[in-house]
């Protein structure tokens, strides 16, 4: 069966960035130096570094890419647009951060789910995040890579957050008679459910999942709730 996407029930527990993100986050100044910003990085093996003001007040991001411009030298201005070439050529003969940085910076809040960080790296074609509190200083930094951890749950750990979560908590259904398997991320339901409806419910939730790669179901159900019964009075099975 072709597995259902959508979006989860707002009952369902998703992580979220301030579970998985990197902190405490190393941070410099709009001030520092090209030499000091090399130094922050090498010494705490990141690549980018978030760019504070004086009173903590985010300006932007700096990362490697932003630092190896003035390595690179000189780029033949044929190779690029005239507007980007511009740009590369100030970026390559600035020596402080707030020159070098990139601003502003993507941010997220702390209790933004890792799921929607990913679609807005996606989107923004970033790397990584800035996680702010509700000040909006930096907490954190969240990663591509810590993103790609949630998928490394183990199957065991899947599997007890289908039952427990999505079938018990969630749908408030009974787990006798539905069986549930998880095989790499690959959750497989099979049995029956009370209500048609449930079946595509519980997909849902399922797939809301942390770690989950796929939904594959082949539940049957007792009572077809999506069909208009015409008959005068009925009010389904009792």
């Amino acid at each position: 069966m072709k597995a259902v996407k959508a979006i989860a029930s707002p009952m369902h527990y998703q992580r979220t960035v301030q579970e998985i993100m990197s902190t405490p986050v190393a941070m410099v100044h709009d001030t520092d130096s090209y030499k000091h910003i090399v130094e922050v990085l090498q010494s705490r093996g990141i690549s980018a570094v978030p760019v504070v003001s004086a009173g903590g007040e985010l300006l932007g991001i700096v990362s490697e890419a932003d630092l190896m411009l003035k390595e690179e030298g000189e780029v033949p201005a044929e190779i690029l647009h005239p507007i980007r070439h511009h740009r590369r050529q100030a970026k390559a003969e600035k020596v402080f951060a707030g020159e070098l940085m990139t601003s502003p910076a993507i941010t997220v809040a702390l209790d933004t789910p890792v799921a929607q960080a990913a679609r807005t790296m996606q989107k923004a074609g970033v790397k990584r995040l800035v996680v702010v509190d509700g000040e909006g200083r930096p907490s954190g930094i969240v990663s591509q890579g810590d993103v790609l951890k949630i998928f490394l749950r183990t199957d065991a750990a899947i599997r007890e957050e289908v039952i427990e979560g999505a079938i018990k908590r969630d749908m408030m259904i009974d787990t006798i008679g539905i069986e549930v398997r998880v095989d790499d991320g690959v959750v497989t339901l099979t049995g029956e459910v009370e209500r048609a409806s449930d079946i595509g419910r519980l997909v849902r939730l399922v797939f809301a999942i942390d770690g989950v790669v796929d939904v594959r179901s082949s539940l049957g159900f007792r009572w077809d709730d999506t069909v208009v019964n015409t008959m005068a009075g009925y009010a389904g099975p009792r």
